[in-house]
């Protein structure tokens, strides 16, 4: 069930969120501070600045890049973070350009990618390029580049660099978010602290 979803089943439930991009543009929530209603949680909305570092981070790791291929869809390039990344882009003397894919489909970008020839990959940072992770990285060890992603994953998955959240690190803050009633805890085998 999706966040939206079990906020409109409930309005009396406690929903705690583990993971959740854009929570106050989707509604769940009446402000980042002051949530409101039933729903709380860990809000890994990337930001313009987190996305502008990585962008940095990558100019860093491979200091003679000139061109950067940004992975994502146009939505995302066209949002205020990928103006950001564009931005930081034009700072490092970078040019930055966008590789398109869809929500499903990374074969557009990828020809794209083969056709200009960069000399990197940014990969945006959303739930759909996370939910893909493995392809993209397949993707781009095939066309020998280096890249940056949002997550830890995606270098576990044989990526080069991330920058962003943890997100087993966020599962377990929501965790603490959630109060267990002592009359379940006494019937626990075990209680991980």
């Amino acid at each position: 069930m999706t966040q939206r979803a079990a906020r409109q089943a409930t309005s009396t439930i406690p929903i705690v969120m583990a993971y959740s991009n854009y929570p106050l543009e989707a509604g769940l929530v009446q402000s980042l501070s002051r949530p409101g209603g039933n729903v709380t949680g860990i809000n890994v909305s990337p930001t313009a600045e987190l996305e502008a570092k990585r962008m940095e981070l990558l100019k860093e790791a491979v200091p003679k890049i000139s061109r950067v291929a940004f992975v994502g869809l146009r939505s995302e390039w066209e949002s205020p973070i990928g103006r950001s990344v564009q931005s930081a882009a034009a700072r490092l003397g970078t040019s930055l350009h966008l590789a398109e894919n869809t929500p499903s489909d990374y074969g557009p970008a990828f020809a794209t990618i083969h056709r200009d020839r960069p000399d990197a990959v940014l990969v945006a940072n959303s739930p759909v390029n996370f939910d893909h992770r493995n392809t993209i990285v397949e993707l781009v060890t095939k066309a020998q580049l280096p890249a940056t992603y949002q997550d830890k994953q995606f270098v576990l998955a044989g990526g080069l660099m991330s920058y962003g959240s943890n997100i087993p690190d966020q599962f377990r803050r929501a965790a603490l978010i959630v109060t267990i009633p002592q009359s379940l805890l006494v019937r626990a085998d075990e209680v991980i602290q």
